[in-house]
């Protein structure tokens, strides 16, 4: 029985192809060839694609994933229901990975951006010389300094200052802060009136 990589390499031979110029047509590395005419085993999904790609260009008369699989019978699963459990489980850990991947650049966006602070600026008149200076920053792991004191927000980014107001005009300028040094900056003005 003739040997995968021995006909693989005489296709490519025959074609006139170099290693180098077969990857490239396949939009492969060069050692993906170089590893499927030594005989080495690769991915099954990964070897199907490559394979069905390369039958149609080297114009091959036998079915090579068909001839890679039989080259490696003894390492494979014997049925066919198991060499489906195993292409199932690869393409099930590709989605595990594709998962991941969209998560973890949905999470890093949110320190690409600018912290997000729920709090209206402009100016607020009270009667009360104590004042609770209260809102949410997004991400909620950011760093809040209000007038140059820091101050950490709670799991759910939850800010909460207690303030004496001096009569008049007060100014808090707020920074918020994320993990990427991203800043949102904002002043709150509060003007105390006494009743008196």
């Amino acid at each position: 029985m003739e040997k995968f990589n021995e006909y693989f390499k005489k296709l490519r031979e025959d074609a006139g192809l170099t290693k180098e110029e077969l990857a490239q047509k396949l939009n492969v590395k060069v050692t993906l060839v170089e590893m499927l005419e030594s005989g080495k085993s690769i991915n099954l999904i990964l070897a199907k694609k490559i394979l069905t790609k390369a039958n149609e260009l080297l114009k091959a008369e036998k079915d090579l994933f068909q001839l890679y699989l039989n080259s490696f019978q003894d390492e494979l699963p014997k049925n066919r229901y198991e060499i489906n459990r195993i292409l199932n489980l690869d393409i099930f850990l590709l989605i595990i990975l594709l998962f991941f991947l969209i998560y973890f650049g949905w999470s890093f966006k949110k320190y690409i951006e600018p912290p997000k602070v729920n709090l209206v600026e402009g100016e607020l008149l009270v009667t009360d010389p104590y004042y609770v200076l209260e809102f949410t920053v997004q991400p909620p792991d950011s760093i809040v300094y209000i007038n140059d004191v820091k101050i950490y927000p709670n799991k759910e980014g939850k800010v909460k200052k207690e303030l004496y107001l001096d009569k008049g005009v007060n100014r808090f300028k707020i920074k918020v802060v994320n993990k990427l040094n991203r800043v949102k900056e904002l002043e709150k003005v509060i003007i105390y009136q006494s009743l008196d």
